[in-house]
């Protein structure tokens, strides 16, 4: 006799629009995760101001963390679980509370590291880059890398509060904000492909309504597919080519700069296949070129057709040995499905066209 029972994917984020201050947090219940960048660009004085509201004496129950994609690996995650046992004396209780400030990388990682401590505690997050509130803030995806793959280690965890304070976006670089339109450009092309196409939409004085709607809508779509079977998948726009190239670079490149460069190959290879008209097709390159500027990707290394197949279907959508693209139409964003085993061919021409599209980068992200 066999019984089966399913359980509910939903989860409650609350998202909220305020200036950050840690006074109303228990700081002998709370353990903080800061993004390293506030002290190595003098932002520390900013962050102090919500430090001390907590009566912090001498950062004992803050972690520095060292944000790169290199520091993205489970020797990290245990340095922090060490540094929580340390300051808890080895009694840390369920209702203990993480806070990670940071962006993208701290936040995986701050995230991953709350999901495992007790099998669960509290997460509040605090995203301080324009890319982290449109992409890493929301969704409850958290993890490391593992042998040069991407987030290969990781969980579903979405975080009880996140806040967003505006005033991080005075910090960023104008890379930084490049790297974080992508994002929200790619999730609102999902979302409303008319208000995408409206260049008034993204002025200076808008781009906080924009954040507040991409993230609206990415944690309303999230949390009907928490696990990413589903529509959820539609978000990874551009991201299995942009995956790819973070590999190739050793992870040189920035997130934000591969997925932009993906987003341009997926929108590229739906023409190539006749799922998106050569109109189409340019509008939409020229506007995300025209908020995101110019960026040339080059590869010199050896094996390449090797390499991209293997990361390929190292893929975290791979099931069933069938990897899942996420493509453009002239009307809506669709997944194609291509099998290891019966699709080689297509998988093959898929290789030969990323190699095509990377020697030819520079020609066709400038022009």
């Amino acid at each position: 006799m066999k019984s089966s029972f399913s359980l509910q994917q939903k989860f409650v984020t609350e998202i909220i629009e305020q200036n950050f201050d840690l006074s109303c947090f228990d700081k002998q219940n709370s353990f903080l995760i800061v993004d390293n960048y506030f002290k190595e660009n003098q932002y520390e004085n900013q962050l102090s101001t919500y430090i001390s509201a907590m009566k912090f004496n001498d950062y004992d129950n803050i972690f520095w963390i060292e944000a790169s994609e290199k520091n993205k690996k489970l020797e990290t995650v245990l340095l922090i679980i060490d540094k929580i046992f340390t300051y808890f004396q080895g009694m840390v209780s369920r209702d203990m509370q993480i806070i990670a400030i940071g962006g993208g990388i701290c936040l995986d990682i701050s995230s991953f590291c709350a999901s495992i401590i007790n099998r669960g505690c509290d997460l509040i997050i605090v995203p301080t880059t324009l890319l982290s509130m449109c992409d890493a803030g929301i969704g409850g995806k958290t993890g490391v890398n593992y042998k040069n793959l991407k987030n290969k280690i990781g969980s579903f965890y979405p975080a009880k509060k996140v806040i967003f304070d505006y005033r991080f976006l005075s910090t960023l670089s104008l890379q930084q904000l490049r790297d974080g339109y992508v994002e929200l450009l790619k999730t609102i092309l999902i979302l409303d492909r008319d208000f995408f196409l409206s260049k008034s939409s993204f002025f200076e004085s808008n781009l906080r309504f924009n954040i507040f709607k991409c993230a609206q809508f990415k944690l309303k779509l999230c949390s009907s597919d928490l696990n990413d079977r589903y529509n959820r998948q539609l978000l990874n726009l551009g991201h299995t080519f942009g995956h790819i190239l973070e590999s190739l670079s050793d992870f040189k490149v920035s997130h934000g700069q591969a997925v932009y460069l993906g987003i341009l190959m997926s929108l590229k290879y739906s023409y190539h296949l006749k799922k998106l008209s050569y109109i189409q097709y340019k509008r939409l390159h020229n506007y995300f070129f025209s908020v995101c500027g110019k960026f040339i990707f080059k590869y010199e290394g050896e094996n390449f057709h090797q390499k991209v197949k293997t990361l390929l279907l190292s893929d975290k959508k791979v099931i069933s040995s069938t990897l899942t693209l996420i493509l453009v139409t002239d009307a809506s964003i669709e997944k194609i499905y291509l099998n290891k085993d019966t699709d080689r061919k297509q998988i093959n021409d898929l290789i030969d066209f990323i190699y095509d599209n990377l020697q030819l980068s520079k020609k066709e992200i400038t022009d």
